[in-house]
């Protein structure tokens, strides 16, 4: 009972005002020079319309105070299947269930927009896969994998069947 006691004492915390329903969807340091610098997190916060999503990708310091925040709209049909980050930049995964797409979103670390890159998914073991988060199953592996200052490796099946990842 002490140690979680000291713990608590010594936690952080993070606090989000004026945000009514709060879903952690992706979160990590920031690392630099092999040291925590920061953390991003990215939040599901609420519909903004019914046929919109709105998410939060949100920079803090090493000390939780809140740097930068960027406010991203998608479609309800969207779910988000991994969030990285490579030092850079950083990637988000969207699987689109109703157009069976699949989009990597891609932003600086000023939270500018660099791109992004929409792949149709036809393989049926993908969309298998993806839709078992879509339903609220833990993802077994990370479909995007970052590359220190380099870029993203993406991760998919083709409709061969043979497992492949792209640089992006």
């Amino acid at each position: 009972m002490l140690v979680v006691a000291a713990l608590q004492a010594t936690a952080q915390n993070l606090t989000k005002h004026g945000v009514l329903r709060l879903n952690v969807r992706s979160f990590g340091p920031i690392i630099q020079d092999d040291q925590v610098r920061g953390y991003y997190f990215f939040y599901n916060v609420d519909k903004r319309d019914p046929q919109n999503n709105t998410y939060l990708l949100s920079l803090y310091d090493e000390n939780l105070r809140e740097v930068n925040t960027e406010e991203i709209i998608r479609p309800k049909t969207y779910t988000l299947i991994d969030g990285v980050f490579n030092g850079e930049a950083f990637a988000f995964l969207f699987f689109d269930f109703r157009a069976r797409r699949t989009e990597l979103v891609t932003y600086d670390r000023s939270l500018k927009r660099i791109g992004n890159v929409i792949r149709l998914i036809s393989n049926k073991s993908m969309l298998s896969s993806y839709r078992a988060i879509v339903n609220g199953a833990e993802a077994s592996q990370a479909f995007v994998v970052p590359l220190t200052n380099k870029g993203f490796l993406y991760y998919g099946l083709r409709d061969d069947s043979k497992f492949k990842y792209e640089i992006h």
